[in-house]
């Protein structure tokens, strides 16, 4: 069966949607602190909260916030979910996750169809739910995190899994980001002690950022990490917690400031955190920011 859908690729956009944070650019931790720097004044400083009356207009054009659009058509073999996401767009394939049926597709450079594979199971070479799905360039291989097993596993363009690595820590989950040297970026979980973990090639912490107070309650944990930014891009990992002002991009195992999102009396107090999901509706507090570049 044939089944043709627009696809896009390019993309260079920086969108802000619902927020977080504090006036301060002094990030408020108990375990470890990251300090902006003076000289970091000259990053954007995003005035949110004198905005928010702003009216947004209800239709735009592509030009107005895209440096290059690019509309591939994906003519496939089997049927494609609205579940699609990039997982690398190159200039001789295009290769594009499932996540609705847990589907690795290839394409060429133009959209047509090539090869797909869906290894679904709990047996050797089967992933239980693609979680994060990445691309090596250097060998061609297909990284995947699967969450359903807990495992990382390596697959070739053809399908065949190479490799496979159950892993035994359960401090972190939902990978964010692999760079190009193989340090893998992670989230955190209720069983950890930070936000942001930092893997390395053999997937062990090399180290922590974000620390949790020590004394952090499971549900403080969860609480904090839904209110903190989760950044879906490919080429940055970005953070921002609901208590604080600066968005910190994690690159080179640091965190670094990135810009500033002033949102001033609609801050999140640190002290409500783990109240978020009691906070009543018409609240004007910032309680959560997605933000992608």
């Amino acid at each position: 069966m044939q089944d043709a859908c627009p696809f896009i690729s390019g993309l260079s956009i920086c969108l802000f949607f619902t927020i977080v944070l504090s006036a301060c650019i002094k990030t408020n931790k108990t375990n470890e602190e990251i300090i902006v720097p003076e000289e970091s004044a000259a990053i954007p400083v995003l005035d949110i909260s004198s905005n928010l009356s702003s009216s947004v207009p209800d239709t735009f054009t592509w030009n107005s916030i895209a440096e290059r659009v690019q509309f591939i058509p994906l003519s496939s073999g089997v049927l494609l979910s609205t579940s699609l996401k990039p997982v690398y767009i190159g200039d001789n394939l295009n290769i594009i996750v499932d996540h609705q049926v847990n589907r690795i597709s290839i394409f060429d450079s133009s959209g047509k169809y090539k090869s797909s594979f869906r290894h679904v199971g709990k047996g050797p070479g089967e992933h239980v739910y693609l979680n994060f799905v990445n691309f090596n360039e250097a060998d061609s291989t297909i990284f995947v995190f699967d969450t359903g097993s807990y495992k990382i596993m390596t697959y070739s363009l053809e399908g065949k899994c190479l490799d496979e690595k159950f892993l035994e820590n359960k401090s972190f989950s939902n990978i964010r980001l692999v760079d190009k040297d193989g340090m893998v970026y992670t989230r955190g979980t209720v069983d950890g002690d930070a936000l942001v973990f930092v893997l390395n090639e053999n997937f062990e912490v090399d180290k922590e950022l974000f620390l949790f107070d020590a004394n952090a309650t499971s549900k403080k944990k969860a609480a904090t990490t839904l209110a903190c930014a989760r950044s879906e891009t490919r080429d940055a990992y970005i953070v921002n917690r609901a208590w604080e002002d600066t968005v910190f991009v994690i690159e080179n195992k640091e965190a670094v400031p990135f810009c500033v999102l002033n949102k001033s009396s609609h801050t999140l107090p640190e002290n409500e955190v783990e109240n978020i999901l009691k906070l009543p509706l018409e609240n004007d507090y910032f309680t959560y920011t997605s933000i992608d570049c």
